[in-house]
C-alpha cells in the first residue's frame, strides 16, 4: 500500500508539473507576443505577463522532474542481483549476506569503509592491503 501511495503522489506531481509548464509557456507566449506587437496594453503588464509565464513554466518543470525521480529503494530494486561467489545463489540487489549459505556478498575496507569485491587484495579507494579475514 505504501508503494502505491508513492506512485500516486509522483503521478500527481508529474501531472501538475506538466499542466503548470503548459500554462506557463502559454502565458509567456502571450506576454511576448504582446511585447512584439503594438497591443494597447501597458508595457509593464506585458513584461509581467511574460516573466510570470516563464516562472510558472520553470516551477512546472521542477514539479515534473520531482514526479519522475525514483526513490532509493526503487533504484536498488532495479539494480542487478548479486551472485554469491561461494555457493552461486542469486541474491537481490543490495544484499549483504547470501540467503542460501549466509556468507557475506560484499567486503568492506577496514581503513576507509569502501565496499570491495570479495577477491580484492587492495582497496581501490585508499590502497590499503585487504586482510583475508575482513
Amino acid at each position: 500500500m505504501k508503494d502505491k501511495k508513492k506512485t500516486d503522489s509522483r503521478g500527481i506531481l508529474r501531472g501538475f508539473g506538466v499542466f503548470a509548464t503548459i500554462v506557463g509557456l502559454l502565458l509567456a507566449a502571450v506576454g511576448l507576443t504582446m511585447l512584439m506587437t503594438d497591443a494597447a496594453v501597458d508595457n509593464n503588464l506585458k513584461y509581467s505577463l511574460a516573466i510570470a509565464g516563464i516562472v510558472v513554466a520553470v516551477v512546472g518543470v521542477i514539479f515534473t522532474l520531482a514526479g519522475i525521480r525514483k526513490s532509493k529503494e526503487e533504484k536498488e530494486a532495479q539494480a542487478a542481483p548479486i551472485k554469491c561467489v561461494y555457493c552461486g545463489e542469486t541474491n537481490p540487489a543490495g544484499s549483504k549476506f547470501c540467503r542460501k549459505c549466509g556468507k557475506p556478498t560484499v567486503k568492506k575496507c577496514v581503513n576507509c569503509g569502501a565496499i570491495l569485491d570479495l577477491d580484492a587484495k587492495y582497496c581501490n579507494t585508499c590502497g590499503v592491503r585487504v586482510r583475508k579475514d575482513s
